[in-house]
């Protein structure tokens, strides 16, 4: 919220200058934004080809991830899981 109240402040105080820069470098600002666009609809593919979600986190098959009492819990067990 804040950011976009000074944001919007920015851009209601320094219209002017933000206008003539983006005019004189509009080359560039286009450039950025079509590499940017290539690459996000590449990933986006390959994304797309493989949606599984192999090599995330696991919580649970971790011991130091778990809250406290349910670490404490687990370690003192003397008999397995069930």
């Amino acid at each position: 919220m804040c950011l976009s109240c000074l944001s919007a402040w920015v851009i209601t105080n320094r219209k002017s200058e933000i206008t003539n820069w983006i005019r004189t470098n509009l080359r560039l600002v286009i450039t950025v934004e079509v590499l940017f666009l290539i690459a996000f609809a590449f990933l986006a593919f390959l994304r797309a080809g493989n949606p599984e979600l192999d090599g995330t986190e696991r919580p649970m098959d971790d011991v130091s991830s778990m809250p406290f009492c349910a670490r404490r819990h687990f370690l003192r067990m003397t008999h397995g899981f069930p």
